[in-house]
């Protein structure tokens, strides 16, 4: 029996291959630098790649803080009261109220500023008074800059908020202009000033950081003193082993983040004793690679590919394939025994798992699907009837709205409507709501033109609607809700993109935090709505991984933003 366990050991694949390595690999001296060199050229791929990451993540940070300038801008242009009030003034004078106004403007401003220190100039211009307010200071005429922008206003559609990089003398600014209810606003960076403020991390070796577009234009007099002095182009640099180049995109800037770095001194040269160690450990190795390409090739290579091709015949649907019995390792031929059992075991069970799982997730689906409109309805005959007898005009008003509601669920004959239908329903919900809270809101539902005929599944816009109004209304405080659908890209696919908001309360963390749970395990919360778990699983159910839902709320808005991505399908055949 003894005897037996040894001839067994010496048949294993492990054992060949530890005596191959054994018998050849025997200096540990070379072994020890045969490691040593792939440390150096490891560290030499992880600074390059950390040059690359710090770079990325500077442009990132330097995207965020525009994106995030910008919505504020956006938002502010439509929520707060003197910056409307001044959109709407149309004397060219001042009066107090105006000088008051343009005063809380300019301290918004200016704390615009300051929380993003990446941003030079802030500014707010009024076309109907004439006034603009800004906040900062940027070295550019205000009559220079605001040509510009008329120049953007033209070029742009009536949507959005554009960029575009411009020159005055020897400097470059990157500008913005969005456009919202008489103004426009936006905001303007010194690129020289914002590469000096973005605070790269330093390093031995000499590098050069600059701004540039596509057509590789330099934002940057140090850097043009640079080209200047080597006599080179960007792409002969790239070309070049004297420098090492890197680059970031800045998405929808017209603008790329460049570093060079000088490529001598970066990495000291191995001293001359471990380049002739090298060599021999260089030659050990081209000795060994015959010899373990050979037995590897026989004890292991051919009984994978054997049992590979195994594999490909079941996976086409042949279910009597065995693989043959010869002679191998010990581990290959318990795997192969092993594997013509199981084959044989299959050949007898002829269950179908997929389908049965199919039709259960159809019946989940269309189940969820039903579950929301009797809660819907539910909310509906509450509202009607706390009306009053002599509120005849609201319960006039109302009993328009659900007729409108119920053909709406008449003409829901499969899982998907248009995007159009959706969007006059939620219009239709909201009036409902008006007329029970009066004064407590306002609304707008907007989406783009060319996704009107989209599918998407009936009343899932629906839940977060009655949430906007469950979480958001306050007392003595007028709430706007937000319900818009546009194009969007995601991983260079074009997307369908659903946000809702609102300038209410919003979700509580607790709230939030449940619905983070359910989202990452399926499993219902105690205090989470049955419509916002049914739109989870909903969209889970129909789009698998081609979809998205995310909740939050703003640091500085206290009310709550939903946003929902779904692959665009103007057929509902293709959803099936």
């Amino acid at each position: 029996m003894r005897a037996d366990k040894r001839i067994q050991r010496f048949h294993s694949v492990a054992f060949r291959i530890f005596g191959i390595i054994i018998v050849i690999v025997l200096p540990v001296n070379i072994i020890v630098l045969f490691f040593a060199q792939m440390i150096s050229v490891q560290s030499r791929q992880i600074l390059e790649a950390e040059i690359q990451n710090t770079l990325d993540m500077s442009a990132a940070n330097l995207e965020d803080d525009c994106a995030r300038v910008t919505k504020r801008l956006t938002f502010l242009s439509f929520s707060d009261e003197e910056i409307e009030k001044l959109s709407q003034y149309t004397d060219e004078y001042y009066s107090s109220d105006k000088s008051r106004w343009m005063r809380s403007v300019l301290d918004t401003l200016r704390g615009l500023r300051q929380e993003y220190p990446a941003v030079n100039y802030v500014y707010i211009r009024f076309p109907l008074n004439g006034n603009t307010v800004t906040g900062g200071s940027v070295g550019v005429g205000k009559d220079v800059y605001l040509g510009v922008v008329d120049q953007m206003l033209q070029e742009k559609g009536q949507f959005g908020t554009a960029w575009k990089v411009f020159s005055e003398g020897e400097k470059a600014f990157l500008i913005s202009v969005g456009t919202w209810n008489n103004m426009h606003f936006g905001v303007i960076l010194d690129l020289e000033r914002t590469l000096n403020q973005m605070n790269f991390p330093e390093y031995e070796g000499s590098r050069r950081i600059f701004f540039a577009n596509e057509e590789e234009t330099i934002f940057s007099q140090e850097g043009k003193e640079f080209f200047e002095k080597t006599g080179k182009s960007l792409e002969e640099l790239r070309s070049s082993r004297a420098y090492l180049v890197y680059t970031t995109q800045l998405e929808g800037y017209d603008l790329k983040l460049v570093e060079v770095v000088e490529n001598a001194g970066m990495f000291a040269a191995l001293p001359e004793a471990m380049r002739v160690l090298e060599f021999v450990a260089i030659v050990l190795a081209v000795l060994a690679v015959p010899c373990l390409l050979i037995c590897t090739n026989r004890w292991v290579s051919r009984p994978l590919r054997r049992l590979i091709r195994a594999m490909h015949l079941v996976e086409a649907g042949d279910l009597s394939y065995r693989i043959p019995e010869r002679n191998s390792s010990n581990e290959f031929e318990f795997i192969n025994r092993s594997f013509n059992t199981m084959l044989k075991q299959v050949e007898k069970l002829k269950i179908d798992v997929y389908e049965k799982e199919l039709e259960k997730q159809n019946i989940t689906t269309e189940y969820l699907s039903h579950q929301v409109q009797p809660h819907f309805i539910l909310n509906i005959m509450n509202i009607l009837y706390s009306y009053e007898p002599e509120e005849y005009e609201l319960s006039r008003k109302m009993i328009m709205c659900i007729s409108k509601y119920f053909r709406h669920i008449v003409k829901v004959n499969s899982r998907f409507v248009t995007l159009q239908q959706e969007m006059e329903h939620i219009r239709n919900y909201f009036e409902i709501q008006k007329a029970r809270y009066q004064g407590r809101f306002s609304y707008i539902v907007e989406y783009e033109e060319g996704l009107r005929c989209a599918q998407i599944p009936p009343l899932l816009v629906q839940n977060f609607a009655e949430n906007s109004i469950k979480y958001s209304l306050r007392a003595r405080e007028e709430t706007f809700i937000l319900v818009i659908t546009e194009y969007c890209r995601r991983e260079e696919e074009l997307k369908l993109r659903i946000r809702i908001a609102d300038t209410g309360k919003g979700m509580s963390d607790e709230i939030l935090e449940e619905i983070r749970i359910f989202q990452e395990t399926d499993v219902s919360q105690e205090h989470l709505g049955v419509g916002i778990q049914n739109a989870i699983l909903r969209l889970k159910y129909i789009y698998g991984e081609s979809t998205a839902i995310r909740f939050w709320r703003d640091e500085h808005y206290p009310g709550t933003n939903i946003e929902i991505i779904l692959p665009i399908y103007l057929e509902e055949e293709n959803l099936s």
